[in-house]
């Protein structure tokens, strides 16, 4: 079997652009000034997009900031005309002329002799910056077509990439073209982006005619960068003179330009008298600040990105079209260079290639003699023709065909077409390591005079090898290093020795992963295993070197014993997927007719194991039912805490199959639980159970309480020893966390601090925020409230690293300038190395990614803050990271707007992984969705997790909930190296059985008191829709707890606050009445205070009260069942100018989930399911809460208007602000047990001598 192949480049095709070295030097070709026309105009003929259209206005899109009038930028009157025009972004865009009632899509350089319109989805270039999570940002698009194009603008002194079309209402920045007009836009936009770069880079005076061609070359790939147009190049001249003055034409580029084309006529330019006159231009304009957040967020008060310089060397030789305000700071421990090998090391390694390349296309099969063997007799070294290769060895292959199938390209017939600096990966040579050489079994009849122990054909002898493959062909792509190597896990063959070309030397990185501690010589490095589910992970360690073991082998044998579905029968018990059970032990499992897709969640039945039958292969189980499944019908006055959806009663004896078991769980009698706790025994695990009824007759199915009777302690057994190494298990865990208490964590951006509150609940205290950096004041102050041991700099994260690595370095002062944003002051010192920083977590605010726009904009300063977190990073190099982020972080760009969609998609992602990798850090990332961990609301997040070789990756942690319409196993697209858009999940694809059922919106909030927003015009309500019957009687079953459900005014706007704690602030009858779920007793726990429970709603004005209270009671109703002259009636200036979507004003179905909560909470928001689901009112603050999992002692800070003592209405925006932008704390709290259980378990493998050193000694 010939060893697998790639599909790759032609063998002598250079590697892409962005790993040439910039010194490399190469022969101008010939510049061709044909005086043919700009452009070509080729026209297609479409009919009009089904899709329904908005002809634009001023005022289109609500959410735009208003225009500043006191800019004194401006120049000229019609610079103040443009100032009060909107500024807005057009996606899946394209030009066209109308004819005839058709639409005839034409060039862009064809808007000034016709009269072109163009088409898109229009968004507000400037987003609020909490726009909250990408996936609900595309309703707030409008398919919008323009009035006729009046001009086209390109900043030609700056490169942003950037190309602007005027109209009579509005700018618009081309983002995207759409796939019918990318054929005609992508050479008009090539053309202007080649100019705008060379109108740029003359500004800079150093700058050589050879500089500007690489790097146009590595721009705008395929664009035939010498072909400038005689007539394009002299229009750019006369305007950038009209613009910049005479001194233009100086430049040395320019002047290189005009050398190169020859004699310009003088005549074509404007004379030197000419007065300079800008062109019309865009304004771009920031709203006037509402609150101090806004203040501080806008970029003239934002820092300069501060950058270390080894991540400033990669985002330069990587990404050089990603401009940044940066600031390198420096520090003596800064030695992370980027390799550069010296010319006599490229003329060996090339001297190896052609070795290589000589032996493979000779094939010659060469004679293979024996040289040693270990004390068991196994071959460990042998002799190929002159070449010779031992154990461990890294070997290389040429093949003979590809993994497809396909004929391999053909290697040169001469050395004389191989370029120096042609590497072996580029001749799709493989790397493989050799781990045993296998003898030919001894013949019948033994050869005369031939030696058995000395030679023997090398037809007959085969090599057990483990491949390699280069990392530039997995995630990471063109940005790994050249010489890194990773290992494909469980991908080991058999070759043929004669199959050998060569051995290459690899350095195996099994304790630092470290580039710089490379040694000068080093050809190749690995340190990662990769797979695309777990990421790049630390490559085991090796086994002995005369010993032939194969780990991948071993792997494999032991996974296909773990997931073997035959039982193995051990004394009294079995063995399934890797789990020992015996009799009495309680397990999850499933029918094995019930339906089972990939990828799918289904809820796990609950059973005790009473007996296996050998013979017949059948498992004997005592099924539990569950309570909280017939509360309706029990009540607690009979059974106790009958919601509690971990209590079980006995039911009937079923049989399944062994393989139907899915994983252990534990089942305890009432009584028996430690101290009697039951909060405590089920919120310790999901898979914790009790029991202390059963069905009388046996049955799965009950009525009422008649039909349970109680059990006695011995009715549930369990088994002594599983219980014993339960018990000890659990009690080494408490060990372990107390040896391991209080390791510190640095929370950068942290928000409202639940992504730090979360690891330190899951993990017990083990991980504890020590340091926390957040730049709004009232998210700090939440930190503060609610966290006053963690030190909060309320400060750009960008400001504080450079005074931070400053301090380091001796200079103090930088850090003692500096102040918190509020203007109080900071902790005493900076987050230093010093301080063990074991972790750092946090996000990367990176707004500029919503949905219709994947790339980011030009001096973006928030998607900059990446180079600050890696630089973080690089600074404390702590020895874990997570990263969280919205679910579009991985489909973002950091350069600037590409044309082709997929060209520079997920170069952000992909630049983080890169960075990570260079400093040492396995890395794994994923998306994961909130309810799957026992939060009640539907939210898809980015996380990214990593850790240095040397200490344990954690695992994505598995989901605990199960809902019926959410698929566990959450995809992203990646697009491979071939150009193929591969879908992945972090998540095998396997059916999922989990214990629990998701959390409701009525598990989250009944107990909360009920309350309605009074009716503005009483007189309108008699129109109403019906309200759904069940709804009316919930609400009759609640006027029949509280009394009644009372009704508060909307009084003004301007109060920013609605409903019953306005004033006190108390958290007095706030509680209808006891928790009715176990996520109320964790919202509720007993040893925590409530400062104030924040049961009020912000004002939303009288109209839109009214329009709230006539969405009937019915479970997703929405505005489209308020009768049509109401909506007109009571509907603002928005409703006139484009329709609203489904789900504008809407209620959330009481037995759902959550819809992503984001910081704009209102009726009309983007997300508009925001109306309580038997309340007539939007929800409110502490609900909102609840939907995160924020418990109701959290407090979330406002500030308070000190004239009134209330909270103002940006008080509470700000509330819903810091709330959406939060991690739900279940979900955190499940990445804080699994980050525990990645550290515990290879501790608890070791010996109780090791693991007790610290007590013993």
């Amino acid at each position: 079997m010939q060893p697998p192949v790639r599909a790759v480049r032609a063998p002598f095709e250079r590697a892409p652009t962005s790993q040439n070295h910039p010194g490399t030097s190469r022969e101008a070709p010939h510049c061709h000034l044909s005086e043919r026309p700009s452009h070509y105009s080729t026209t297609i003929c479409t009919p009009a997009s089904e899709v329904a259209e908005v002809l634009e206005t001023e005022d289109l899109l609500p959410t735009e900031p208003l225009p500043d009038d006191d800019d004194a930028d401006a120049d000229t009157d019609e610079d103040d005309c443009d100032r009060q025009m909107p500024v807005r972004m057009l996606t899946e865009f394209c030009a066209f002329q109308e004819y005839e009632g058709r639409r005839v899509i034409q060039s862009l350089e064809d808007y000034s002799s016709t009269r072109l319109l163009a088409v898109g989805y229009a968004t507000p270039y400037f987003w609020d910056p909490d726009a909250g999570h990408d996936e609900d940002l595309a309703h707030s698009a409008v398919r919008l077509r323009t009035t006729p194009i009046r001009d086209i603008y390109v900043h030609y002194t700056e490169y942003d990439r950037l190309i602007w079309i005027k109209t009579a209402h509005a700018w618009y920045v081309l983002c995207e073209a759409s796939a019918e007009y990318r054929e005609q836009y992508t050479p008009f936009a090539n053309k202007q982006f080649s100019l705008q770069l060379l109108g740029s880079m003359a500004a800079h005076r150093q700058v050589s005619l050879e500089e500007y061609y690489d790097v146009l070359e590595r721009e705008i790939p395929g664009y035939e960068c010498r072909e400038i147009n005689l007539q394009d190049f002299t229009t750019l001249l006369s305007q950038l003179t009209l613009e910049e003055g005479q001194s233009f034409l100086c430049s040395p580029l320019i002047h290189a330009l005009r050398k190169e084309y020859g004699s310009l006529d003088k005549e074509m330019l404007p004379p030197p008298s000419a007065t300079r006159a800008p062109r019309c231009r865009p304004i771009v304009y920031n709203g006037s600040p509402r609150n101090l957040d806004e203040y501080h967020l806008q970029h003239e008060q934002s820092t300069r990105t501060c950058v270390s310089p080894f991540v400033d060397r990669l985002r330069q030789k990587y990404h050089p079209s990603w401009a940044v305000d940066s600031i390198v700071t420096r520090w003596e421990c800064d030695e992370d260079k980027l390799f550069e090998p010296s010319a006599q090391r490229k003329a060996a390694e090339h001297q190896h290639l052609l070795n290589c390349v000589r032996r493979a296309r000779d094939d010659v099969d060469d004679e293979v003699r024996v040289l040693s063997r270990n004390s068991e007799g196994d071959v460990i070294a042998v002799r190929v023709g002159s070449e010779t290769y031992s154990i461990g060895d890294v070997v290389v292959f040429y093949p003979t065909s590809s993994w497809k199938g396909e004929k391999s390209d053909p290697l040169p017939k001469e050395d004389s077409e191989i370029p120096v600096g042609t590497r072996l990966e580029d001749l799709v040579f493989w790397f493989a390591r050799l781990i045993s050489i296998e003898e030919p079994l001894p013949p019948k009849k033994k050869s005369k005079g031939k030696s058995k122990s000395t030679s023997s054909g090398s037809d007959q002898m085969l090599c057990h090898v483990v491949w390699f493959e280069h990392a530039a062909r997995t995630f990471v792509g063109d940005e790994a290093d050249p010489r890194e190597l990773v290992f494909w896990p469980h991908q080991c063959d058999d070759q043929p020795l004669a199959a050998i070309h060569g051995k290459v030397g690899v350095h195996m990185m099994y304790e630092s992963g470290v580039v710089a501690d490379l040694p000068v010589d080093c050809s190749y490095f690995c340190r990662f295993e990769y797979t695309a589910v777990l990421g790049y992970r630390s490559i085991p360690p090796p086994p002995p070197f005369d010993m032939p073991l194969c780990m991948n082998c071993s792997t494999r044998s032991l996974r296909r014993l773990e997931d073997d579905c035959t039982p193995l029968m051990v004394e009294v018990g079995f063995r399934m997927h890797g789990q020992l059970y015996h009799t009495d032990d309680c397990c999850l499992f499933y029918a094995s007719d019930e339906p089972s897709l990939p990828g799918s969640l289904a809820l796990a039945r609950i059973g005790q194991i009473v007996s296996y039958h050998v013979k017949t292969s059948f498992l004997e189980l005592r099924e539990f039912g569950r309570i909280a499944d017939f509360a309706a019908c029990l009540g607690d006055e009979r059974v106790e805490r009958s919601w509690d959806a971990q209590q079980l009663f006995v039911g009937p004896l079923v049989q399944v199959h062994p393989e139907d078991v899915v994983g252990p769980c534990k089942v305890s009698h009432r009584n028996a639980i430690p101290q009697g706790d039951v909060v405590s025994y089920v919120s310790a695990s999901s898979t914790n159970f009790w029991v202390r009824y059963k069905s009388w007759d046996e049955s799965l199915d009950i009525a009422s309480a008649d039909d349970l009777e109680e059990l006695e302690p011995d009715d549930v057994p369990s088994c002594s020893g599983c219980t014993h190494n339960h018990t000890d298990r659990e009690s080494n865990r408490e060990v372990f966390c107390s040896m391991n208490h209080g390791r510190k964590c640095l929370d950068l951006c942290a928000g409202a601090g639940l992504l730090g509150a979360g690891l330190r609940e899951g993990s017990k205290g083990v991980y504890d925020v020590t340091h926390a950096v957040e730049i709004r004041p009232p998210a700090a102050q939440t930190i503060r409230n609610n966290h006053p041991c963690t030190k909060v700099y309320m400060t750009c994260m960008s400001a504080l690293l450079d005074s931070s690595i400053k301090w380091h370095s001796g200079d103090q002062s930088a850090y003692k300038k500096l102040n918190a944003t509020d203007g109080s002051g900071l902790p005493d010192t900076p987050p230093q190395p010093m301080d063990k920083i074991d972790t750092i977590a946090g996000r990367i605010p990176m707004q500029s990614h919503p949905g219709l726009n994947t790339y980011r904009r030009p001096k973006d300063k928030e998607a900059d803050l990446m180079l600050s977190f890696l630089s973080w990073v690089h600074f404390i190099r702590p020895n874990r990271i997570i990263l969280e982020n919205v679910r579009g972080f991985m489909d973002f760009a950091v350069d600037s707007a590409s044309l082709d969609p997929k060209e520079c998609r997920g170069s952000s992602l992909r630049f983080l992984v890169n960075v990570l990798m260079r400093l040492g850090y396995q890395v794994q990332f994923c998306l994961l969705n909130a309810v799957h961990y026992g939060a009640p609301q539907h939210r898809v997040q980015f996380f990214l997790f990593a850790a240095k070789i040397g200490f344990s990756l954690m695992h994505t942690p598995k989901p605990t909930h199960y809902h019926p319409s959410e698929a566990v196993n959450l995809t992203y697209s990646h697009l491979n190296t071939e150009g193929q858009d591969v879908k992945l999940s972090a998540l095998e694809t396997r059916q999922y059985r989990v214990p629990l059922r998701y959390i409701s919106v009525w598990n989250a909030i009944s107990d909360l008191i009920p309350w309605d927003l009074e009716s503005p015009d009483p007189r309108v309500e008699r129109h109403r829709a019906e309200d759904q019957e069940d709804l009316t009687e919930l609400r009759e079953h609640l006027v029949a707890l509280c009394g009644e459900i009372l009704e508060y005014p909307q009084l003004n706007i301007k109060d920013g606050m609605i409903g019953p704690q306005v004033e006190t602030f108390s958290t007095l009858d706030s509680y209808l009445r006891s928790p009715r779920s176990t996520f109320q007793e964790t919202m509720r726990p007993n040893d925590k205070e409530v400062r104030a429970l924040q049961h009020y709603s912000v004002t939303i004005g009288r109209p839109m009260t009214q329009l709230v209270r006539l969405v009937p009671l019915v479970p997703r109703a929405d505005w489209q069942d308020i009768p049509c002259e109401l909506v007109e009636r009571f509907a603002d200036s928005s409703r006139c100018k484009k329709d609203w979507k489904k789900g504008t004003i809407g209620r959330i179905d009481k037995d759902g989930v959550f819809q992503t909560i984001v910081t704009n909470v209102h009726p009309l928001a983007k997300q508009g399911w925001v109306l309580h689901p038997i309340c007539r009112r939007i929800l409110t603050v502490r609900e909102l809460a609840r939907a995160q999992g924020i418990p109701d002692w959290y407090y979330i800070y406002a500030p308070v208007d000190p004239d009134h003592g209330v909270i103002t209405r940006a008080g509470v925006i700000e509330m819903h602000r810091q709330i959406g932008n939060a991690v739900p704390l279940p979900l955190a709290t499940a990445i804080g047990r699994a980050l525990l259980e990645a550290e515990f378990e290879p501790w608890y493998a070791l010996p109780y001598h090791e693991r007790m050193a610290p007590f013993l000694d």
